[in-house]
């Protein structure tokens, strides 16, 4: 790892010791995968909730990815609904 990826991993760590428990925001892309897996080594998986939202524009292939990883990773997951279709002006 270079010393720069190295530097902001720390710091990203110190950051998460000083909130003790955290969620995370999970869609299952790269950046909050990445948040996800460094919050649980640095707090352990009883003080990180990955949270998903899930709606009729959430494809269930990438719901069943998003359960793959977080069971993968070992953590707590919550989905939350959502429906952006029934906000008027969505489209």
């Amino acid at each position: 790892m270079s010393s720069e990826l190295e530097t902001k991993t720390q710091k990203l760590k110190k950051i998460f010791q000083t909130m003790e428990r955290v969620l995370v925001a999970f869609s299952g892309g790269v950046d909050s995968t990445l948040l996800l897996k460094v919050a649980r080594d640095t707090l352990g998986d009883k003080n990180v909730l990955a949270v998903t939202a899930h709606s009729p524009l959430y494809p269930e292939r990438e719901l069943a990815a998003v359960k793959k990883l977080v069971e993968t990773l070992g953590v707590k997951h919550r989905l939350i609904e959502s429906n952006e279709l029934e906000i008027p002006g969505f489209f």
